[in-house]
């Protein structure tokens, strides 16, 4: 009698656990395919769907998806938003043949990239080409680190599986995502890499000078600390040291935004700063006048999201140039054509000015009505 007791409660635990790892098996499953804090590379990862902002911090996701993938990795991309939001490493490894990750995030900083480097090498120590984006705003003062103590494992482990396939927090985001979907309430929400707001906007023209003003404001409170130059050459001893090719390259950004450096006499500072870059090593270089970056602002933009983000069209065009040397966007900046490349840009800028009469009052109004507002 209690033999068979024991036996219908050993069998009620039985199928208690394995309910349990049904629905374990269900959540974790559920999570992947809807992938809230877009880690997963696999196709299943990728479906199309919008995704949530969560609280989990840029730069620990990156480190997760680097941690999740298990290919054998050539070349990373690593930078700011612009890097993040436009380079596709799906099409980088279809021109060069190699397996390609993109660290880029949005609030990394100069002082940043050792440390995150020495991360991704941990748990990655196979890469062999670092693509380092420059950008003229991370040479200030005041851009504290925020992630020099972010510590990790080279390895997963049972934490961070936990965290983002099987946790209740990563079910409630899941949950949200597909409801926020199924009822279009995606606002402030992610399409992959790219911002909802900015890609399906349907007023392309009002993000694009909303983000002119936000650079205003950045560029007239903006110091430029020459002695950051020093980061670079020590990140360069630093991947001559470990036999990692670095590669550098400055993002495009829109003539209008390349203008508004001249309006808070910061040019000849962000022209010397290029100079100074290739006496360290020579980098392509995105961030001048040309027909790309002079494109006409409308709803309806090919090369650019917004003045600072530009597109994955354009994005596609900077891989071409850096892996085949296959487009005429883009220049490869060497010490010795430093004042040609300085000259003409004061030209063109000048030319520009005179050219677009309507956009350089436009330009004008934006920049006084900033000065009245503080």
């Amino acid at each position: 009698m209690f033999s068979k007791i024991k036996q219908i409660k050993i069998n009620q635990i039985i199928l208690i656990v394995i309910f349990f790892l049904f629905c374990l098996t269900l959540v974790g499953f559920f999570n992947f395919l809807v992938n809230p804090y877009n880690i997963f590379k696999s196709p299943v990862g990728k479906l199309n769907c919008y995704k949530l902002k969560t609280n989990i911090n840029q730069y620990e996701n990156k480190i997760l998806s680097l941690k999740f993938d298990n290919r054998k990795i050539d070349s990373v991309f690593i930078g700011n938003h612009k890097t993040a939001y436009s380079i596709d490493t799906d099409y980088f490894e279809k021109i060069a043949g190699k397996n390609c990750i993109n660290m880029g995030f949005e609030d990394i900083h100069l002082n940043d990239y050792k440390n995150y480097i020495d991360l991704i090498l941990k748990i990655h120590p196979e890469i062999k080409n670092i693509y380092l984006q420059l950008d003229f705003t991370m040479f200030g003062y005041g851009t504290n680190s925020v992630i020099n103590k972010f510590q990790t494992t080279n390895h997963l482990t049972i934490k961070d599986i936990y965290k983002v396939i099987f946790s209740l927090t990563c079910l409630k985001n899941s949950i949200l995502t597909v409801f926020k979907n199924i009822f279009g309430q995606t606002d402030n929400m992610y399409w992959g890499a790219i911002p909802y707001s900015i890609k399906n906007s349907d007023n392309r023209t009002d993000k694009f000078f909303n983000s002119l003003l936000l650079n205003i404001n950045l560029y007239k409170h903006f110091n430029y600390n020459s002695e950051k130059l020093n980061q670079i050459s020590l990140l360069k001893e630093y991947c001559d040291n470990n036999n990692i090719k670095l590669h550098l390259y400055i993002m495009p950004t829109h003539v209008m935004d390349i203008q508004l450096l001249e309006y808070s006499e910061l040019y000849e500072q962000f022209l010397i700063w290029k100079e100074n870059i290739s006496f360290i090593q020579p980098f392509y270089d995105f961030q001048y006048p040309c027909e790309y970056t002079n494109e006409n602002v409308s709803n309806i933009m090919k090369y650019f999201y917004t003045a600072d983000i530009v597109s994955t069209n354009t994005g596609n065009m900077i891989l071409e140039e850096i892996v085949q040397d296959d487009k005429d966007f883009g220049r490869f900046y060497i010490n010795d054509y430093a004042e040609i490349f300085n000259s003409s840009d004061r030209s063109e800028i000048t030319m520009l000015a005179d050219e677009y009469t309507t956009r350089t009052k436009l330009l004008n109004k934006l920049w006084q009505n900033t000065i009245v507002n503080e």
